[in-house]
């Protein structure tokens, strides 16, 4: 008995299984690993704006896709998760922090810890930036920015319970 190549899922699979069933996010990988540029995000959901090569690279790289936890786990960990894994999935630690800077206590939520990671990176490397969330003036509407500065960060710091493009 012979066995058959998998077929490679393409944009419209992409289409049928994610964005037809609202399980698209509209974060915007999908047309950012386009090597042809034929996908774009038009009125916050993905469109097909050229011709398909049939890569697969869309769905591939798209979040809300399937992937198989096990496979990924031997991957990347070279191992299952064990029992007292179950919930969390494997990992090599565990840890909490919180944010010493008030000025970040402030304005995060849990800690701040990212903020302020954020933060130490933007003031020891000058080249860095960082990808950040705001929300719109008196909307829970996700906006993409470039962070440059701790003001920056600052401004895009908290939780944001919806998706971000």
């Amino acid at each position: 008995m012979s066995q058959q190549a998998q077929r490679v899922k393409i944009w419209g699979n992409l289409l049928a299984e994610v964005v037809r069933t609202n399980l698209c996010v509209s974060c915007g990988t999908c047309a950012a690993v386009c090597p042809v540029l034929s996908i774009a995000i038009v009125d916050d959901r993905p469109s097909l704006t050229s011709v398909c090569i049939g890569c697969g690279m869309c769905y591939n790289n798209c979040p809300r896709t399937g992937f198989s936890d096990p496979d990924v786990e031997q991957a990347v960990f070279g191992r299952s998760r064990t029992s007292d894994e179950t919930y969390l999935g494997v990992y090599k630690g565990i840890y909490s922090g919180r944010a010493k800077d008030e000025a970040i206590l402030s304005r995060c939520q849990d800690g701040g810890v990212v903020t302020s990671l954020l933060v130490n990176l933007l003031k020891t490397d000058l080249t860095a930036r960082a990808i950040v969330s705001v929300t719109e003036q008196g909307s829970w509407h996700p906006v993409p920015r470039v962070a440059t500065s701790r003001d920056d960060v600052l401004a895009a710091a908290g939780s944001k319970y919806t998706p971000s493009p």
